[in-house]
């Protein structure tokens, strides 16, 4: 009786260990999950209109936070705005990419403004969903999948593959990014500074984040460790 008590404490100690395990290691990858990614998001102050811009200041023209985040050929770009898009009408939303061939536009023109904004090509967004790829070194266009353009609330989001933008000289991790709204009435004039209510950063652009790689060796890690610690339990179990 005695070394069968003994027996099963120790298999009930085990179980609790094994699941008091199991659960440190999920927590871990909970952790990873909520990691920032590798120079990614950036905020933007709230009202800060840019001194040229003559259209309405309402809050779908006031970028909040923008993001970049690339996962394989694909990168993804996201703007919140301080209001709900399609309140005003005539807003374009507009990303700016610099593929290693970047020029400075916005200072040349008048009045001057975007001094560190370089770009090669653009796009811009509506708020009804449709959106258009411009390449500014041939001046050619073309329209976007809608089904690649994604709005919801504050928020325009769209995703573009790699082929779509092929490389003036950065490899395409290291494709830079630039977010301002613009005001247009009769549609987007580039030369007409006077549009753009704000960028996103101010003065320069920002690479896409990726998860760093020895974060990737820790959440594969974990996971063969949950793999590990399942097999134990059931084996425990066989046996407790």
């Amino acid at each position: 009786m005695y070394i069968k008590t003994k027996h099963l404490l120790s298999g009930a100690v085990k179980r609790r260990r094994s699941v008091a395990a199991l659960s440190a290691v999920i927590t871990s990858l909970i952790v990873f999950a909520a990691m920032p990614a590798k120079a990614a998001a950036r905020s933007d102050a709230t009202g800060d209109f840019l001194t040229v811009f003559d259209g309405p200041h309402a809050a779908d023209l006031d970028v909040t936070a923008v993001d970049a985040r690339r996962s394989g050929q694909i990168v993804t770009l996201t703007a919140d705005l301080a209001g709900a898009l399609g309140t005003t009408a005539d807003a374009a939303y507009v990303w700016g990419i610099n593929r290693g061939a970047g020029v400075e536009p916005f200072p040349h023109f008048d009045p001057p403004t975007g001094q560190g904004v370089f770009f090669d090509a653009y796009v811009i967004l509506a708020a009804n969903g449709s959106g258009t790829l411009t390449n500014l070194l041939t001046g050619k266009a073309q329209a976007l999948d809608p089904a690649s353009i994604h709005v919801h609330g504050s928020r325009i989001t769209v995703s573009l593959d790699a082929s779509l933008l092929p490389s003036q000289g950065f490899a395409f991790g290291d494709y830079l990014y630039n977010f301002w709204p613009r005001f247009a009435p009769g549609g987007v004039v580039p030369t007409n500074n006077r549009q753009i209510s704000d960028f996103a950063p101010d003065d320069k652009s920002f690479a896409a984040g990726v998860p760093e790689p020895a974060s990737w060796g820790m959440m594969i890690g974990g996971f063969s460790a949950v793999g590990g610690l399942m097999r134990r339990r059931r084996i425990v179990a066989r046996f407790a």
